[in-house]
């Protein structure tokens, strides 16, 4: 019987399999002190991705309700370090990753191949909110997109559940906690709470 690694285990070497690279306004960079890998943007001050403990804590149901098995779709494919957590479990019988940047495919796909090649990670470049759904079904939908965690975002992160709903088991995203507090404050805000 084959036993997964644990997500701790594997988390941060995921992220070190990809190279160190510039691709257009994106890049790969290790950081060194408290080593980790990071996807950094031109326009943003801080990592879009990582792979530190602070960002499996935010992947970790998903990690979970991938464990399961059956089909898996990741809105965003950051460093691979979600496709690749969910392809360590024999279950799971499909990756799809839609990732609207052609730079940061560029470069993570490469540290990918292996997986792409066996038929069980396909990625789809595009952008999610234009990615079709029909005809298709998957276990697990993880919302992996770059959006700051501010309330501006709501509206595309509520556009890509109701897009994936009715095509999956299970539609999650890490902004999940920062939405519902948002969503909250924006409401109170608008009923006329005063200050």
């Amino acid at each position: 019987m084959q036993v997964a690694p644990t997500i701790e285990q594997c988390w941060r070497h995921y992220g070190d399999l990809v190279p160190e690279g510039r691709s257009g306004a994106w890049r790969v960079e290790r950081r060194v002190g408290v080593p980790y890998t990071r996807l950094m943007h031109d326009r943003e001050p801080m990592p879009v991705m990582s792979n530190t403990e602070l960002e499996l804590l935010q992947h970790r149901a998903a990690i979970g309700r991938a464990s399961f098995g059956g089909r898996v779709l990741a809105c965003g494919l950051g460093l691979g370090c979600y496709a690749r957590a969910c392809l360590a479990f024999d279950a799971v019988e499909r990756v799809d990753v839609v990732e609207l940047s052609a730079d940061v495919i560029a470069l993570v796909a490469p540290s990918l191949a292996e997986h792409v090649s066996a038929g069980r990670l396909v990625i789809h470049p595009g952008d999610a909110l234009e990615f079709d759904p029909t005809g298709k079904s998957w276990d697990v939908v993880w919302l992996d997109i770059w959006a700051r965690g501010s309330p501006e975002c709501i509206p595309e992160s509520d556009a890509l559940r109701r897009r994936f709903a009715p095509h999956a088991g299970w539609v999650g995203s890490w902004l999940d906690e920062q939405h519902e507090t948002a969503r909250t404050l924006t409401s109170r805000w608008l009923i006329g709470a005063r200050c």
